[in-house]
């Protein structure tokens, strides 16, 4: 699930970039 995580942050991030 740990990996599940980190995928997560990195569409949010990747959202908050495109903002």
């Amino acid at each position: 699930m740990g990996s599940g995580g980190n995928s997560s942050i990195g569409a949010q991030a990747k959202q908050s970039t495109h903002h």
